[in-house]
């Protein structure tokens, strides 16, 4: 395919970038009476390549955890972080993520690890390629499914989430650009 674009792109062009990411994203509700949780996973899988020189993917977890009271609008604890991963893989249809993310509360002010382990299943995916000649050649590439989750995110004084997600999904993206000169 990127031998395409650069052949459509032809004389007079700048150059060719390359941007790919795939991402899978999990979250989680419940609660009892007034008292809510909300947790939700986001991880992603990304590279800018820009020739001549091609930088490895980067992982990146993303995870957040409130706690409140809906019916007062008390927040008991907002939690976020976010952190370099190694352990993500992601395809078409399917994902996994084993990763322990430090989480900043902003309302207790402390920092404490969780440990997210989280599985990723999606039915049928439909992809869609989009190709634009107007300032030079962009080809975008991209499927999405709705997948199911299940998994956990625990922290060192119990479970934040566990079990199959609310809802869950995958999004693979790529798009490969020969822009003009001038």
């Amino acid at each position: 395919m990127l031998a395409s674009v650069l052949a459509a792109a032809g004389p007079g062009h700048a150059g060719v970038q390359i941007v790919q990411s795939e991402r899978a994203w999990a979250q989680w509700s419940g609660g009892a009476g007034c008292l809510q949780s909300f947790v939700h996973v986001l991880a992603e899988r990304s590279a800018v390549l820009d020739p001549p020189g091609a930088p490895p993917r980067v992982s990146v977890a993303w995870v957040s955890v409130v706690k409140a009271d809906a019916c007062s609008g008390a927040v008991f604890e907002s939690s976020h972080g976010r952190a370099f991963v190694r352990g993500l893989r992601i395809g078409p249809q399917s994902a996994s993520l084993r990763a322990t993310v430090d989480l900043q509360d902003a309302v207790s002010g402390t920092t404490r690890p969780v440990r997210v382990e989280v599985d990723w299943t999606a039915g049928s995916v439909e992809p869609v390629t989009l190709t634009d000649h107007d300032r030079g050649v962009v080809r975008i590439t991209a499927s999405s499914a709705d997948a199911a989750a299940t998994g956990s995110v625990v922290r060192d004084t119990g479970p934040a989430a566990t079990g199959e997600a609310a809802a869950g999904g995958l999004l693979t993206f790529r798009r490969i650009a020969a822009g003009r000169d001038g």
